[in-house]
């Protein structure tokens, strides 16, 4: 029996650090993007950035004038198609920066872009997209983690509580 409530207690601990660690992986998914940024630039200034193959963002400095704001660049020897994402996301960590679109890079290259708009001291950078499908899987393997952390809690605190009544019941001695 003492064996069954270590498995218990031991299982419960193990829960919560997989929880910690699904929750720590979901924060990760959230904050990659945001990270991934290039050094942002002011308006009205070029900025030239190696990307690789595949889509990339255009975030600006947050502004109720965002269909206000116009960027126009090259991709390689290609014009920039900024296109609208209505799934794109804006981005929050490290720093809040709304999103202006997203572009496809159809080969490794250099990006130079510029940005206009009326909205004083403003920057725009290029990032990763951080699509609603992200927020989606963040936000479901958070929740999933936080559920296996509180479970692996109880878990814990069950063993714990049973254990405690085994001495008490015992009179101190060796639980049976």
């Amino acid at each position: 029996m003492t064996k069954n409530r270590s498995a218990t207690g031991t299982l419960g601990w193990v829960a919560v650090c997989l929880g910690i660690i699904g929750m720590l992986g979901a924060l990760a998914i959230l904050a990659a993007p945001g990270l991934s940024t290039a050094a942002p630039v002011a308006f009205g200034e070029r900025l030239t950035v190696d990307v690789s193959a595949g889509d990339h963002a255009v975030y600006v400095t947050p502004s109720d004038e965002w269909d206000s704001i116009t960027c126009t660049g090259r991709v390689g020897d290609d014009e920039l198609g900024l296109r609208p994402s209505m799934i794109q996301q804006d981005l929050w960590i490290p720093a809040r920066w709304d999103a202006q679109g997203s572009f496809d890079a159809r080969a490794a290259g250099t990006v130079v872009l510029t940005c206009d708009g009326p909205v004083e001291s403003a920057t725009f950078t290029i990032g990763p997209v951080l699509s609603f499908e992200h927020l989606a899987a963040a936000t479901l393997i958070g929740i999933a983690s936080l559920m296996v952390a509180l479970t692996g809690i109880a878990l814990a605190f069950s063993a714990s509580v049973t254990r405690r009544r085994a001495r008490t019941i015992n009179g101190g001695g060796p639980c049976s």
